[in-house]
């Protein structure tokens, strides 16, 4: 983990030097969102520590996270629901390692967090800004669409048909949008974890059936 945080660190610092490389680390798997954030912080903080400027900033973003976690509560149950969601949330043990170092999920489910404010809201277009984003911080965001889906039923709108429609069309644009990042990254996750032998595959298999587990 902590390896992880000096190469995400260095990488803003390279970014910052030499912005063409963003393609090269995308093709390496490792998505130009943050990085891109900390290449700027860097150099807006250049006489502080990078370390702790970084972390910081995702102290911040699970902050805001909480916030509009705390908001969609309100929108969709009371104040007393919103207020013991946003507990329960910052007692979570992985929001809290993650937020307390220079990671990809704070800024990812924070961007996440603002789009699903914005479909209670009927927003589109932001919704359309915030999954983008969240999706070129790391692609894992696609696995929290579910609780996207999920919204026009739990409003239970009259207009039901429409917004799932629209909501559909709009994870479709970002889908599109996202399309040159996959291609990008595709040959590092085949490489990595897919090609090889039968053995290799089934092993990666295994471990991650472990780790669901864990």
């Amino acid at each position: 983990v902590f390896g992880d945080e000096a190469n995400h660190l260095m990488l803003g610092d390279v970014v910052w030097k030499n912005p063409s490389s963003v393609i090269e680390f995308t093709r390496g798997g490792i998505f130009p969102g943050l990085i891109i954030i900390l290449s700027f912080l860097q150099r807006i903080f250049s006489g502080f520590n990078p370390l702790i400027i970084a972390r910081a900033f995702s102290v911040v973003c699970d902050l805001v996270s909480v916030y509009f976690l705390y908001l969609i509560g309100v929108k969709l149950f009371n104040y007393k629901i919103a207020l013991f969601s946003a507990i329960i949330y910052l007692l979570i043990p992985l929001n809290i390692f993650h937020s307390r170092l220079v990671m990809l999920e704070p800024l990812m489910q924070m961007f996440f967090m603002v789009s699903l404010y914005f479909s209670l809201k009927q927003r589109f277009v932001f919704v359309f800004l915030f999954l983008f984003l969240a999706f070129i911080i790391k692609p894992l965001m696609i696995v929290s669409l579910v609780a996207l889906l999920t919204l026009p039923f739990v409003l239970k709108k009259e207009n039901l048909h429409k917004q799932t429609i629209l909501l559909i069309g709009t994870i479709l644009l970002v889908g599109i949008a996202v399309l040159p990042f996959s291609f990008f990254s595709s040959n590092h996750f085949v490489n990595d974890y897919l090609s090889g032998s039968l053995a290799v595959f089934w092993f990666n298999f295994k471990t991650n059936l472990w780790r669901i587990y864990l």
